[in-house]
């Protein structure tokens, strides 16, 4: 049996400041400065689309905000990825045989397609702290690639500031 991941869409009602808050604070993406995060969820929150992947048992794998978008031009996507089922080893230290980079390229591609098409977009851009390995890799899956990086661009709660690696995913490229 072959595995696979699916999208599923939260509501514009549910997708308030607060459940982004509470997103974001979860994958432990809050920055030091909680009025930034604040003020990220209230700007999101107007116009965003909020995306759950969930696994065959309906265990949500990662959450996918994509915001700023605009109509003939750009979005940004903001990939969080639930680190158990990204990790290299399980808990019980054998291998993970789950191809969870392709499960996530099969599952987030024709979400991230259908919205280009139907938004005119010519590029989603990501920007990810450059401790996030697995979602930098799952990205890559995606057809997203390495731009660049902003140097020390990020401090998350408890942490120091890093750089933020900067992806991009071109639709005439695919």
């Amino acid at each position: 049996m072959t595995a696979t991941w699916t999208i599923r869409r939260v509501g514009p009602d549910m997708a308030t400041p607060e459940y982004l808050f509470d997103l974001i604070k979860k994958h432990r993406m809050l920055p030091d400065n909680v009025d930034v995060a604040v003020a990220y969820c209230r700007t999101a929150a107007a116009s965003c689309l909020v995306l759950q992947i969930m696994n065959e048992d309906h265990e949500k794998v990662a959450d996918a905000i994509i915001s700023e978008i605009i109509d003939g031009d750009s979005a940004t996507l903001d990939l969080m990825v639930v680190s158990k089922f990204y990790a290299r080893f399980k808990a019980d230290k054998t291998e993970n045989d789950v191809p969870f980079n392709d499960l996530t390229r099969d599952a987030l591609r024709p979400a991230l397609s259908r919205l280009v098409e139907a938004r005119k977009l010519r590029r989603i851009t990501a920007a990810i702290p450059r401790s996030r390995n697995r979602t930098f890799n799952a990205l890559m899956a995606c057809g997203f690639e390495y731009e660049g990086r902003m140097r020390q661009a990020v401090k998350l709660r408890g942490k120091d500031p890093e750089d933020l690696v900067i992806m991009g995913f071109l639709p005439d490229k695919e």
